[in-house]
């Protein structure tokens, strides 16, 4: 059985890959730091380590640094603003396909990870701005759902959908979105 460590600061990225990668047959170890993840690399026998790079303690760079100084093999996968773009063109080219397949009651929500702005030349995630689109077929006007206070609002907006009580202190907007 091969062994995926994920090393990310965001417990909920992590769950997921873990839920992910267990149900593919995968032994999945965890860390929420670079610092953590060279000790588990230190002592288990890791074949592969999905890692962030903007994390406290140590980030993903001084960790791969470290773990390629230990002697492990260290692939880096960045992309480049024109590669992204690329993927976009990919994405938008592929929309139709999604949209032509969503029932009346559906509602596709895009947005972005944050960090993911390749030009930029501070150490910071850039998650200040992150876009959110959304999309149903009974919409009949563009909504603007105004700068959101958390991220987790799209959670919250679905769990209203679904008709769970769940709103981890965020807001929902589902009720802007005039769904019926």
């Amino acid at each position: 059985m091969y062994t995926i460590l994920v090393v990310d600061d965001e417990k909920d990225i992590v769950s997921a890959l873990e839920i992910y990668l267990r149900s593919e047959g995968y032994r999945v170890l965890h860390a929420y730091n670079g610092k953590d993840a060279i000790a588990i690399a230190s002592r288990e026998d890791v074949h592969l380590i999905l890692m962030d790079i903007m994390m406290p303690v140590m980030d993903g760079l001084t960790a791969m640094a470290q773990l390629r100084d230990m002697g492990h093999e260290v692939v880096e996968q960045f992309y480049e603003p024109e590669e992204l773009g690329a993927a976009l063109r990919d994405f938008d080219a592929f929309l139709p396909n999604i949209l032509g397949a969503m029932g009346d009651h559906d509602l596709l929500l895009i947005t972005a990870d944050h960090g993911c702005d390749p030009t930029w030349t501070g150490t910071d995630h850039t998650r200040e701005r992150v876009p959110l689109l959304c999309w149903h077929r009974g919409m009949r006007r563009a909504i603007d759902l105004g700068v959101r206070n958390t991220y987790a609002d799209m959670a919250a907006t679905i769990c209203e959908g679904f008709g769970l009580p769940d709103r981890f202190g965020a807001t929902s907007f589902y009720q802007e979105l005039e769904m019926k």
